[in-house]
């Protein structure tokens, strides 16, 4: 079964080598700071997070074992650098968000990354601004792999 992000088929996905058109990629900014243990900042408009949600939810619900799909390429000021994909894989476990070369990887079991796609799930009506923290700390390790970077999912745009 195909579903759409945007105007690009999931089924299609599997991995985007080379951007040869702006609708081969989610409208979110992904952005990387390595000082201070790492952190990393996904932004976009509500519905474009909400694409983001799906993504993940169509990953779950298929077979595959990672799927990658390209982001916008913005200045990443205060940051140290854009990431240029966002990619998932199945693993046992916790969700773990981590930043390698120019992807930010999220891993983890099945129901860890159904739940953590609703992080993104964004009504219309979101202020900009508006943002959310997904972080390991004492008594979450059964949802947040302890290693896992600070991640801010936000409203705004770069």
């Amino acid at each position: 079964m195909s579903e759409a992000v945007g105007e690009v088929a999931i089924s299609d996905i599997a991995m985007i080598p080379r951007i040869e058109n702006e609708r081969d990629r989610l409208s979110i900014a992904i952005v990387y700071s390595e000082s201070d243990y790492g952190n990393a900042d996904i932004s976009g408009t509500p519905e474009s997070l909400r694409q983001v949600c799906q993504f993940m939810i169509d990953f779950v619900e298929s077979d595959r074992v990672e799927a990658t799909i390209a982001t916008l390429n913005v200045d990443p000021v205060p940051y140290d650098r854009c990431l240029q994909f966002l990619s998932i894989r199945r693993e046992v476990g916790a969700v773990k968000v981590s930043a390698i070369d120019d992807k930010l990887e999220i891993v983890g079991n099945g129901d860890r990354l159904t739940t953590f796609a609703d992080w993104f799930n964004f009504p219309d009506d979101t202020a900009n601004g508006y943002h959310c923290h997904h972080e390991p700390w004492d008594g979450n390790e059964e949802w947040v792999h302890p290693q896992s970077l600070p991640l801010v999912i936000g409203v705004g745009s770069r």
